[in-house]
Parts: structure tokens; C-alpha cells; sequence
């Protein structure tokens, strides 16, 4: 997931949406993979997508907090951002 961010960062969106197609597979398979999609979908610029796997991921309890900070600060600015820290408790981060 973080491999397909820096790619759909760095303009390589056909790398980082092939990624994210074997993502969703897997997450059919495996069970939630809601954070790491997310991730893709930051660095895609996508903030709708974003914010639906990234609450996805909260409901489910499977969000890696250290992947927080990277899909915010992509989401900037958004006003929702300041209440998803306070839900997760993360307001000093």
C-alpha cells in the first residue's frame, strides 16, 4: 500500500492502481485490508474513496495508526480531519 501511495505520488498511477486492483482482490479473500486501501487511495488523490476506506477501517478496528498521519495529511484541507483525530484520540499528534 505505501509502494502504490509513493507511486500515484510520483505520477506512476498505472503502478499504484494495479496495486490497489490486487489490494481489493485480496481483501475479498482475506478479510479487511480497509487501511492499506486507503493508503492507495490517498496518494491517488482520491479523498472520496479516502474517506470511505479510511472509516471502513476505523468501524472494522483494523486502521494501523502509524498509516494515520500519511492518509491525513493527504486529505488537508478538510475539516472532518480534526474529528477523526479526536475519535481516534490522536488531537496532540
Amino acid at each position: 500500500a505505501l509502494l502504490a501511495n509513493l507511486f500515484a505520488r510520483a505520477g506512476r498511477t498505472n503502478e499504484a492502481q494495479r496495486i490497489l486492483v490486487g489490494l481489493r482482490q485480496r481483501a475479498q479473500h482475506q478479510g479487511e485490508l480497509a487501511g492499506e486501501i486507503a493508503v492507495v487511495y490517498a496518494g491517488l488523490g482520491d479523498r472520496k474513496e479516502t474517506w470511505v476506506w479510511l472509516e471502513r477501517a476505523r468501524s472494522a478496528h483494523t486502521l494501523v495508526l502509524d498509516d494515520v498521519p500519511l492518509i491525513l495529511d493527504q486529505l488537508r484541507p478538510d475539516p472532518r480531519i480534526d474529528l477523526f483525530r479526536q475519535e481516534l484520540g490522536l488531537q496532540n499528534r
